[in-house]
């Protein structure tokens, strides 16, 4: 592919190029338009739910896990949101919420217990990404950070 810069396309443009790539099995330009979506996105500009959806849709499983991280700790979902994300998902959610709350019983909290609530969150993530694993067949292009 010829040389471009990253910064002259829009963060729908690259949407559009990740979905085309997507249908068409182009991976390097996948990779890229993940890789370029990824940057545009660090401001935060796309909510958690936005994330957790396009991830789903093109099969990103770094964005679902951050996604889902950002929402197991998160302290609400609004009704819009568990429309849109399904009620096996948000049940998946609301499990992994109340395991945590749990199984954090002190209201101090030193940073021993805070490194293995760290640690519970993303073992429920992972709870929730192998139950959802089946509704989606692996893509080629799901570890994009670790290959750029």
């Amino acid at each position: 592919m010829y040389p471009f810069k990253w910064s002259a396309f829009s963060y729908d443009e690259w949407l559009g190029a990740l979905d085309l790539a997507t249908r068409w099995s182009l991976f390097d330009i996948c990779n890229k338009a993940i890789h370029a979506l990824t940057i545009l996105n660090r401001s935060g500009s796309k909510s958690t739910i936005e994330k957790v959806l396009l991830a789903k849709k093109y099969k990103i499983d770094q964005w679902l896990r951050e996604g889902y991280t950002t929402l197991v700790q998160q302290e609400e979902l609004k009704i819009e949101d568990v429309q849109m994300l399904g009620w096996k998902t948000v049940a998946r959610l609301f499990a992994a919420k109340w395991s945590l709350s749990v199984s954090s019983k002190c209201a101090y909290k030193c940073s021993e217990q805070l490194r293995q609530d760290a640690a519970l969150v993303q073992a429920q993530v992972d709870t929730i990404l192998r139950a959802e694993r089946p509704s989606y067949a692996p893509s080629k292009f799901t570890n994009y950070i670790t290959a750029m």
